[in-house]
């Protein structure tokens, strides 16, 4: 990325058909793969810039991101191999990239490593996160109001987006 190598993974884990728990080993065995991909590339360059991103049909939360994953909501607590997840405290606040029965969950996530923490003169760094809500991509009437405007409602076409609101993260460069 204009001078700094980055490794991008993505991912759409498993789904929480059949149920959250029944199905939350998947999950965790998905985070599992990613975490050893990391862990491989942080041994080989500690600095390594990873970004991480996808459904995962988990909330920040959730054991398969914050125990397997391995990644914290806070800045001050990132170590060397330790992820940084810039949701947690979005989900904390009530805010989701889905909604189902008026619960808002946050499955879509981009989560770094702490390279991208680092401000260093010539180098991209994370600056901040948005869940990209705005109004074109809400529902605007209706029983499910204010919910994303997905494209589909069973077998008929509505004309919307998607069922998940995008995330975003910000990098900026530090100039020389």
């Amino acid at each position: 990325m204009l001078g700094d190598t980055v490794y991008i993974m993505v991912a759409h884990w498993p789904s929480r058909s059949g149920g959250e728990t029944r199905s939350a080993p998947k999950r965790a065995a998905a985070a599992a793969v990613v975490r050893q991909a990391a862990d491989q590339l942080l041994v080989r360059d500690p600095d390594a810039r990873i970004l991480f991103m996808g459904d995962l049909n988990d909330d920040p939360v959730s054991p398969s991101v914050q125990e397997v994953l391995a990644a914290t909501g806070d800045k001050k607590q990132i170590t060397g191999t330790q992820l940084y997840n810039p949701w947690v405290s979005f989900y904390r606040q009530g805010q989701g990239t889905l909604c189902h029965r008026d619960h808002w969950n946050l499955f879509d996530q981009i989560i770094i490593s702490a390279a991208w923490l680092k401000t260093m003169p010539g180098h991209w760094y994370y600056e901040q996160a948005e869940v990209y809500n705005r109004e074109m991509l809400k529902t605007s009437f209706g029983k499910y109001k204010g919910y994303p405007h997905r494209s589909y409602s069973g077998n008929r076409w509505i004309n919307g987006y998607s069922d998940h609101f995008p995330t975003i993260i910000y990098l900026l460069k530090r100039s020389e």
